[in-house]
């Protein structure tokens, strides 16, 4: 995210924008997010993957 051709910094808890749900079966396990609000989706596809 830029502001003014500088990055942005986002300080919040992934908690503030979306709540999850897990499971497993055997040996593989899902996690689920889902955001509270639609607009939080592409920052959450962004930013939450399994590298990080």
């Amino acid at each position: 995210m830029t502001f003014n051709g500088r990055k942005k910094v986002l300080n919040i808890k992934l908690w503030e924008i979306a709540h999850s749900h897990t499971g497993d079966k055997g040996d593989i396990s899902n996690v689920s997010l889902i955001a509270y609000n639609a607009e939080d989706f592409e920052l959450l596809k962004e930013k939450v993957t399994p590298e990080k």
